[in-house]
């Protein structure tokens, strides 16, 4: 959804929701491979990859502000709510 003389045009709305999703899956990567190397024992680099994901899941945030503040919508791939607005919130 792109209004009239908005900052956004449809090309870059759908440039940010995309490297939006991408921040999210990367989030899930280091969760998950923090998860696998805690199971060994090297606590550093858990701590690293948890440092990593909280770093994605800022990103996010960022893009989705971005969205939001524009009035626009955020397309969330792989989730049960595929689409927020700025009623969201």
């Amino acid at each position: 959804m792109v209004k009239g003389d908005d900052f956004m045009n449809e090309k870059l709305v759908n440039a940010v929701n995309e490297q939006l999703n991408f921040e999210i899956e990367s989030a899930h990567i280091y969760l998950a491979m923090a998860g696998y190397i805690s199971t060994l024992g090297l606590e550093g680099f858990e701590n690293w990859m948890m440092v990593q994901y909280e770093e994605e899941l800022a990103h996010t945030k960022k893009f989705m502000l971005i969205l939001v503040k524009e009035e626009l919508e955020s397309m969330l791939k792989g989730s049960r709510i595929q689409k927020i607005t700025s009623n969201h919130y």
